[in-house]
């Protein structure tokens, strides 16, 4: 359980999506934020005796490549649904 901010979380993501080069947008509007929070697995692991089944870099690889499986199955279905309109109604 290593504490990390959100830019070192962010840039993780980044580069499991594969596009480290994107810079992400830092604004410092918020107001009454905690300075600093992460969150800790201590407890369910004194608790339940559980144990994360992958690390951080891992676990956003996976769910990056689920992310691009998906939203792949869902334009591949947006495109079939776009071919198979009747010819009636193309000119409508």
């Amino acid at each position: 359980d290593e504490p990390r901010n959100v830019i070192e979380i962010v840039e993780m993501t980044l580069k499991a999506l594969g596009r480290p080069e994107l810079e992400p947008v830092i604004r410092n509007e918020a107001c009454n934020e905690i300075p600093e929070q992460h969150l800790c697995s201590t407890k369910a692991r004194k608790m339940l005796n559980w144990r994360a089944a992958y690390g951080i870099g891992a676990g956003l690889a996976e769910t990056a490549a689920w992310y691009r499986s998906f939203f792949k199955r869902e334009m591949q279905n947006k495109n079939q649904q776009c071919r198979s309109v009747p010819r009636s109604m193309e000119s409508s």
